[in-house]
């Protein structure tokens, strides 16, 4: 099975997890820029944490082909509403895959928000 089998969204929900992540990850570049330019305290910088996640796990499933959600549900969205995944190899190389971006996103939510409360005033 080949990459462009392991997928579960249709290219309308890819761009909608595109939106959503840009503008997630969008709002808390704003957010760590207020908080910069008004002397936040680092402490501040946690709030960045869900942003920063969510934003990464839309672009990270609109870049996969890969709905988390729909991947643990074993189900797929092409345009017809949710669709039962009948191929349990599918289903089992879906969960791996969505295990990955999971990790890759929680990996950028931490790295972001380290990242912001070392440049945060204390």
């Amino acid at each position: 099975m080949n990459s462009w089998d392991i997928t579960n969204i249709d290219r309308k929900e890819r761009k909608k997890r595109v939106i959503f992540g840009s503008t997630a990850l969008g709002s808390s570049f704003l957010l760590l820029g207020v908080f910069y330019l008004g002397h936040v305290n680092e402490n501040w910088s946690l709030i960045l944490s869900p942003l920063l996640f969510l934003g990464a796990l839309g672009l990270f499933q609109a870049n996969q082909r890969i709905c988390v959600a729909l991947a643990f549900k074993e189900t797929c969205s092409f345009g017809q509403g949710e669709e039962k995944i009948g191929d349990p190899e599918k289903i089992k190389l879906l969960k791996e895959e969505s295990i990955k971006i999971i990790l890759k996103a929680l990996l950028v939510a931490i790295s972001g928000t380290v990242l912001s409360y070392v440049i945060l005033p204390s």
